[in-house]
C-alpha cells in the first residue's frame, strides 16, 4: 500500500492513506496548482476519526512512501 507523507511548514508530517497519482487526479488542476486553498484529511485517533484541514500554503513538500 502506497501511502503519502505530508510535510508541514510548522515541521508536522501528515500521512495520507493514497497514493500520489490519486492525490495529484483529486487536489491538483491540469497545471499542478492546487484546486482550492486547503486539503481535508481524515485522522484516526483514540476516540473515532476527526476531520481536520490543511491549508494548501502550508505544504512544503509531499513524499510517497511504501508500507
Amino acid at each position: 500500500m502506497e501511502n503519502l507523507k505530508i510535510y508541514l511548514s510548522n515541521g508536522e508530517k501528515m500521512f495520507m492513506n493514497i497514493s500520489l497519482e490519486e492525490f495529484n487526479d483529486i487536489h491538483l488542476d491540469a497545471e499542478g496548482n492546487f484546486i482550492s486553498g486547503f486539503i481535508s484529511l481524515e485522522l484516526d485517533n483514540l476516540k473515532g476519526d476527526l476531520i481536520t484541514q490543511i491549508f494548501t500554503k502550508h505544504i512544503v513538500a509531499i513524499e510517497e512512501v511504501e508500507n
